[in-house]
């Protein structure tokens, strides 16, 4: 928890500005889309969570598309993520 807590904030709350709290969150929700879906973690083999989650022969057979690791997330709408 606590190296996720540091990740949060050296990759992501350091580095953006905020106008108000809708945008805080909106932002919020894409970063963790990105930290649990596309950002590879050393623990997991320098693999996203989604992808470790996944039976090996699933992994093995979408390695030949390329993959969206170590992009950077993209933008969504910021209405489409507000709750």
């Amino acid at each position: 928890m606590e190296s996720f807590h540091f990740t949060l904030r050296r990759d992501h709350l350091d580095v953006e500005v905020f106008l108000n709290l809708a945008d805080a969150q909106a932002n919020k929700a894409v970063y963790r889309r990105y930290y649990s879906e596309v950002r590879p973690h050393a623990s997991l083999g320098y693999r996203p969570p989604a992808e470790a989650a996944l039976p090996r022969e699933v992994v093995n057979s979408t390695r030949a598309t390329p993959s969206l690791r170590c992009q950077p997330p993209v933008p969504e709408s910021k209405e489409s993520l507000i709750l």
